[in-house]
């Protein structure tokens, strides 16, 4: 991607935006300007906005030592990611309460969502360092309410766009519960995680019927444009470049993965399975619905043993350029059910697994320009998972039209730009890596 169409649009921001903290009214909606990046400056000029309207961050460096929340629905626009630099200082808590991952000391996320009611929100043009050694993040949106397991509590149409994630160690952004929009235009240098998407368990599989469920939809998040970079600095053995679980889904496209990392297993991008048998797990726990990577450029180290963890739902990949050895790049099917006795108390012995790899297809890949498959069981537990994952059965490499017997045979991916992105951007010329 090129920084040129983030600088644009950064560029464009301060000219007419900066000033003191006033509010202008456009139609029934209105432009907040903060009268600095300061966080307090920053959190009074959210707290006059109403669903709808526009805080606008002028230039500037700033550390912040608390979590922005975003309880409605606003955009929140920086000046740019050359512009507007925001630190993570946030003090560690245990458990700090706002969609905590964990019970250990954590930093908290830079910009915490939780919106009361179904509004589109956008977080845009903002460098955040996310302070990677004392565990930092970057944004959280988290619907896990009390009603989220009935479906309620949607996020229709958000952005998170023309951002910076740097060095951020649990992630760089997570979505929590039934939240659905955009990642678009930015970049994550150095993050543990990029993106993950966590849905709503069992609630989450009931929404949508099989076997297409949401796919090609705007029902989902999206990851598209972005590019995602490891270099040398990144510490041995951290993290996913993206994950879904517990009824996760999400589509990766037309983005650029580079790792240079040296003596790294950088794991690749992961679908997590299933989760309720596991030891001592008392909660609904389901595994990944669906993932659609496609147009991707994938440059991985000689250290990288996968580019592709998939441990379950509906994959479909196809249309990607990996680059690299072999081994470095293959795409790994997983059934830890078959295998792993450290995690779950009671293994399945015969198909299927519950969220098992299932009608998932592989075509039109290439490996250094040329065609290649290269996607297989995971081959330290092959026998054991051949009995869950099979190709003809649980995948295919060709296209789904390719068979009259296909379950999914009108599969058709999303609109490019995202529907979000088109509406919202005038002023960026839209092109594929």
């Amino acid at each position: 991607m090129s920084t040129r169409l983030i600088n644009k649009i950064g560029a464009c921001l301060p000219l007419c935006l900066l000033g003191l903290l006033t509010t202008v009214g456009v139609g029934r909606a209105a432009t907040i300007q903060a009268s600095s990046v300061a966080y307090k400056d920053v959190s009074s000029a959210v707290a006059l906005a109403k669903a709808g309207d526009t805080v606008v961050v002028p230039a500037g460096t700033a550390t912040w030592t608390s979590p922005l929340t975003l309880s409605i629905g606003i955009n929140l626009m920086g000046a740019g990611t050359n512009s507007t630099f925001i630190t993570n200082a946030i003090p560690k808590v245990s458990p700090w309460g706002l969609g905590a991952e964990g019970t250990g000391l954590e930093m908290p996320p830079l910009i915490y969502v939780k919106l009361a009611a179904d509004n589109p929100f956008r977080v845009s043009g903002f460098y955040f360092f996310c302070n990677w050694l004392d565990g930092g993040q970057g944004i959280l949106v988290d619907q896990y309410t009390n009603t989220w397991r009935a479906g309620n509590d949607f996020i229709h149409g958000f952005r998170i766009d023309h951002c910076v994630f740097s060095r951020a160690y649990y992630r760089a952004v997570k979505i929590k519960g039934p939240v659905y929009g955009v990642v678009d235009h930015s970049y994550f240098i150095d993050c543990a995680k990029t993106v993950d998407t966590y849905r709503g368990d069992t609630t989450e599989w009931k929404r949508w019927t099989p076997p297409y469920y949401s796919m090609g939809t705007t029902n989902t998040t999206v990851i598209e444009d972005c590019t995602i970079t490891y270099s040398a600095w990144m510490p041995v053995g951290v993290g996913a470049i993206c994950s879904g679980g517990n009824g996760g889904h999400y589509v990766f496209r037309y983005n650029v993965v580079t790792n240079m990392t040296s003596g790294q297993e950088r794991d690749g991008i992961d679908c997590h399975g299933n989760m309720n048998y596991l030891q001592n797990n008392a909660t609904d726990s389901r595994g990944t619905m669906f993932f659609e990577c496609y147009g991707n450029k994938f440059y991985m180290a000689s250290d990288s043993y996968r580019s592709m963890n998939l441990r379950g739902g509906t994959c479909l990949v196809f249309s990607n350029s990996f680059f690299g050895a072999a081994f470095a790049n293959r795409m790994v099917l997983d059934e830890e059910e078959a295998y792993s006795t450290d995690t779950f108390g009671t293994l399945r012995t015969t198909w299927p697994a519950q969220d098992q790899i299932t009608n998932s297809y592989f075509w039109s890949n290439t490996l250094n320009g040329a065609a290649t498959v290269n996607v297989g069981v995971w081959p330290v537990e092959a026998a054991r998972i051949g009995v869950f994952i099979k190709e003809g059965r649980d995948y295919w490499t060709a296209a789904p039209s390719s068979f009259s017997s296909s379950a999914i045979k009108s599969y058709a991916p999303l609109i490019y730009p995202h529907p979000v992105v088109f509406s919202q951007d005038t002023l960026v010329k839209h092109v594929h890596f």
